[in-house]
């Protein structure tokens, strides 16, 4: 995802240096000092950030949380995947693996 965002950044740079036009602030040759580098790269931070933040146990463990059927674990356990679930279960990834559990949920993890 992020590499997308920086591609996509680094098209519009190139689009915005090809302008010729007075008004624009931005003209070819012009090169960004390290200032402007930082504003970028904490907006694309920013884009980037995980959508929900992983719990963790006492020792440190991330938990997940999943159900008896299907092979998908996810990071949290409001996700809209598990909102019809009567019953979610919970434990570290090692124990979602051994329940069967093998993949993350498209929705809760990006």
């Amino acid at each position: 995802m992020k590499k997308k965002i920086l591609n996509l950044l680094a098209l519009c740079l190139l689009l915005c240096s090809c302008s010729s036009g007075k008004d624009d602030d931005f003209y070819g040759g012009r090169k960004l000092d390290s200032e402007a580098i930082s504003s970028i790269e904490a907006m694309l931070d920013e884009t980037t950030a995980p959508k929900y933040a992983a719990e963790t146990d006492a020792s440190g463990n991330t938990i997940v949380f999943w159900t008896e059927g299907g092979s998908v674990y996810h990071q949290v356990p409001n996700c809209s995947s598990l909102s019809k679930s009567k019953v979610i279960l919970s434990g570290a990834i090692h124990s979602a693996a051994e329940a069967g559990k093998t993949r993350q949920c498209s929705n809760c993890f990006e």
